[in-house]
């Protein structure tokens, strides 16, 4: 079986929730991308924002997360 995981890539907490409304609907698993624009180039929104986002965020939604940071602990 062939499975699409979609990676939620944003730079803003309006852009994160509507994906996550989008995703949450049609797939069983989304990929989170996390950016500290030093790691590497671009960057999204932090950490510290998709877990406020998502600790409201009421899905059967699984995630796994992309962390591209020097200090992924912070």
């Amino acid at each position: 079986m062939i499975e699409l995981i979609p990676a939620i890539l944003v730079h803003d907490k309006k852009e994160l929730v509507k994906e996550l409304k989008l995703f949450g609907s049609l797939f069983r698993l989304a990929q989170l991308d996390v950016m500290d624009g030093k790691f590497v180039d671009n960057k999204t929104v932090s950490a510290r924002v998709f877990q406020s986002v998502l600790r409201d965020f009421s899905s059967k939604l699984l995630f796994e997360v992309h962390l591209m940071t020097f200090d992924p602990l912070r």
